[in-house]
């Protein structure tokens, strides 16, 4: 089960009507816990306790998400919500938004695929804030530099502005966002978010997105995004990964919870040890794996590409660094 798909159980479950029912929480050393789920906040599960003694009936624990394999309610008998499967329900679900956890969005050959789920008729909003260096030489807001690049996705609007498309259909319309925008869905699809610029080359910064989808009023099932459904990977995007290129080796350490990697190669000679750090950007669409180095200690900005074979732990392709093309393997680890 993938780690998105459990947060998207956890916060389907924390929005519906809270009721007297017990809660069964089911961590991975084989326990579990009786009680009343709380909440899902700061990448923990908050769970209080309704039985044991005097002293523990009450007692409100947090769970790291990575100790927790899943939970069962009363609401919920068989699991499917820790599942992310759609529940049925009959409790009325109050009009609103939904705030989803801020997206970066870095200037790449590829669209960022947000795994935020929308559907037609649905209103989104979204805001941004931060600064993309295009080019290594200018640096531009959401809203983008007063100039064109016509070889940009959008041509005729700013240069560097930030831009979203609904699905991955080609022909799907590329919309402006800027710094704020408020739009209707008008296709069901995941959100796409790119810079509207062509060059890749010397980019760095991010954009920080913020985006707040509808929540529908009335009897029903509240839309909310998948999270990590594209991820080969069983964790969403794994804590590290070792990797073989040649004869480097290398390690692979995620900052946090984004998709960038602090990366470490050595190669041994007979006479040295030659030793290469960057940090690397990794995206994820299917069972594909896109790697770019963004910055290199030895000037190199490669980009890997890849398949993640159906263990979801093993992956190989080829990595292209400039004239020079080579085979590279690697093994996620989750949980380290």
């Amino acid at each position: 089960m993938s780690m998105r798909r459990f947060v998207l159980g956890f916060m389907m479950l924390a929005t519906m009507v809270a009721v007297s029912y017990a809660d069964t929480l089911y961590l991975r050393n084989g326990s579990n816990l009786v009680g009343n789920f709380l909440r899902y906040e700061n990448e923990q599960v908050i769970f209080q306790l309704t039985t044991g003694g005097d002293r523990d009936r009450g007692r409100v624990l947090r769970f790291p998400i990575k100790e927790v394999l899943r939970i069962v309610t009363d609401r919920d008998p068989d699991g499917t919500l820790s599942r992310a499967t759609t529940p049925t329900t009959t409790k009325p679900i109050a009009s609103g938004w939904d705030v989803q956890p801020n997206l970066d969005v870095r200037l790449t050959n590829d669209w960022i695929n947000s795994n935020i789920q929308v559907t037609q008729g649905q209103r989104i909003r979204i805001d941004a804030t931060g600064t993309v260096s295009l080019e290594g030489r200018d640096n531009s807001s959401p809203a983008g530099n007063n100039r064109r690049d016509p070889n940009a996705p959008l041509p005729d609007e700013n240069d560097g502005a930030l831009v979203a498309s609904i699905g991955n259909d080609l022909n799907a319309p590329i919309m402006l966002i800027g710094k704020s925008k408020e739009f209707v869905a008008d296709r069901d699809g995941i959100l796409y978010f790119t810079v509207n610029h062509w060059n890749t080359n010397n980019a760095s910064g991010s954009y920080q997105v913020r985006v707040q989808i509808e929540r529908r009023g009335g009897v029903g099932n509240m839309p909310t995004r998948p999270g990590y459904s594209s991820s080969p990977f069983a964790c969403g995007l794994p804590n590290r990964f070792t990797e073989t290129e040649g004869v480097y080796t290398a390690v692979w350490t995620r900052r946090g919870n984004t998709n960038e990697y602090d990366a470490v190669w050595s190669a041994r000679s007979s006479r040295q040890q030659t030793t290469v750090t960057a940090v690397l950007s990794i995206t994820t669409q299917g069972n594909r794996i896109m790697v770019k180095r963004i910055s290199s200690s030895d000037g190199y900005l490669c980009e890997y590409q890849g398949t993640v074979n159906a263990d979801g732990i093993t992956m190989s392709g080829n990595a292209n660094c400039g004239s020079a093309t080579f085979p590279w393997q690697a093994t996620a680890e989750c949980n380290r």
